[in-house]
């Protein structure tokens, strides 16, 4: 059954959450930036927690400047407007996580999530133990971070929804069957 594939071992604890990642979430600044702000969370907290030298906290404009070849100096310009951008401009264009990932240095590899696949469930735990966020690119076009999880619920970081817990089935309903997991690494 699906509901048993995602679960937590016994050999885990019950509860576990990244420290202090949640302190670097942030909402994402336009509708469709949901895979540069995921990035940006995640590098950023790297940034603060990992690294032993003072690093500069990354920004999703200049981020998104960086990694969209469009309308660059636009885009940066445009923050004045957050969230007031339509879906067709060309500075509020959807991608995939691992892009802005591979800009920050900070992405590892990444797998396709299927229920039908058990294989994946101790990856997951593995990375979320060693205190590495992982991006969850939703076969729905909707990126979000996986922190941690509570007694069989998954902490989740949603750049447009906030940060929450949900179940499995929840997580279902969002269709997480067949999407990406972006694991991340520190680039310190």
């Amino acid at each position: 059954m699906a509901d048993n594939l995602f679960y937590i071992p016994e050999s885990s604890p019950s509860k576990y959450e990244i420290r202090n990642f949640s302190k670097y979430f942030q909402p994402q600044q336009q509708s469709n930036w949901c895979w540069i702000a995921t990035s940006v969370a995640v590098a950023n907290y790297y940034a603060a927690e990992k690294s032993v030298f003072p690093v500069e906290q990354s920004r999703q404009c200049q981020v998104y400047a960086d990694v969209v070849t469009t309308g660059r100096n636009a885009c940066v310009e445009n923050q004045q407007f957050p969230n007031k951008l339509p879906g067709t401009h060309p500075c509020n264009q959807t991608g995939y996580p691992d892009v802005p990932m591979r800009h920050l240095q900070i992405f590892s590899h990444q797998t396709l999530f299927s229920t039908l696949d058990p294989s994946v469930t101790p990856l997951i735990l593995q990375a979320l133990e060693a205190d590495e966020p992982i991006v969850i690119g939703y076969n729905t076009g909707h990126a979000a971070t996986l922190y941690g999880y509570d007694n069989g619920q998954y902490l989740i970081a949603d750049p447009w929804y906030g940060k929450k817990k949900y179940s499995f089935a929840q997580l279902q309903d969002f269709r997480i069957d067949s999407s990406w997991l972006f694991f991340s690494k520190s680039p310190y």
